[in-house]
């Protein structure tokens, strides 16, 4: 697993063979070891100040830099031999457990088909990033999203269809957002966009950009019906704070409107 030669690593002192890295900022409070995904937020572990601290540690989650290999996760114990002053470790590569639990992770969290967050994870994500707005007096823009005549396109040309269009809509969405932007499937026809630090007037030109995107979409799109979306904004700030539900609501309404202007401009 280290893939070291005996030959090499003779002579050696352990910490150059075995070098152990846990999650920066946590105070190498082994209890909440974890594997990040940024090798920026790792740190390297003194396996022998951690000992004399603890004493012993048993069945600890780290990562593991091997000779010019990647990181890999492990689970570790490790015990001091007051004899002769030495250490024992034990240690075992847990990469298909933690690609489990990644997986697992992401089901629990992301929508099926269109794979962006589902409805309880989304709701998760805008309160804590309401939480937050609150706390750094900044302020926070949803967009309430409803794609039009679902219904329609499932009866005229099956339910795969109806799942396709969903998923096209929900790709344009993810394409145009920025990194810290979140795209959730409330259900159904219904999206939600979260966009921290925004205002409502910054939601609207994102939202701009994104019409445009359904417009091409829909020019190349070989199918008999059109991507068309109803949508309402809605802001949250220090000036002007609504419950999670309050600030849902209002965009919903917003949403609405325009979903009912659209069906008026149609029937005109």
């Amino acid at each position: 697993m280290l893939k070291w030669p005996l030959e090499k690593a003779k002579g050696k002192n352990y910490r150059d063979i075995f070098k152990l890295f846990v999650k920066d900022k946590n105070g190498h409070n082994l209890e909440i070891i974890s594997v990040s995904d940024s090798e920026s937020d790792r740190t390297e572990v003194i396996l022998s100040s951690l000992l004399k601290e603890k004493g012993e540690i048993n069945n600890q989650e780290a990562v593991l830099k091997p000779r010019n290999q990647e990181f890999f996760p492990i689970e570790f114990s490790a015990t001091k031999i007051e004899e002769n002053q030495g250490q024992v470790i034990i240690f075992r590569d847990i990469s298909e457990r933690k690609d489990t639990e990644r997986r697992l992770k992401k089901y629990a969290s992301t929508d099926l088909l269109t794979e962006v967050l589902n409805r309880r994870a989304g709701l998760e994500y805008l309160n804590e990033e309401m939480n937050f707005a609150e706390s750094n007096n900044y302020s926070l823009a949803i967009i309430f999203i409803d794609v039009n005549d679902l219904k329609l396109v499932n009866d005229n040309f099956g339910h795969q269809k109806g799942d396709k269009l969903l998923k096209q809509v929900s790709d344009i969405l993810q394409q145009s957002l920025r990194r810290n932007d979140k795209v959730v499937r409330l259900g159904g026809d219904e999206f939600l966009l979260i966009l921290p630090q925004s205002s409502k007037t910054a939601a609207e030109k994102i939202w701009r950009r994104i019409q445009k995107e359904f417009k091409k979409v829909s020019a190349e799109n070989e199918n008999d019906y059109t991507i068309s979306v109803s949508h309402g904004t809605a802001e949250y700030s220090p000036d002007y704070q609504k419950s999670l539900d309050e600030l849902i609501n209002k965009a919903d309404e917003q949403m609405y409107k325009e979903k009912k202007k659209l069906k008026s401009e149609k029937n005109d």
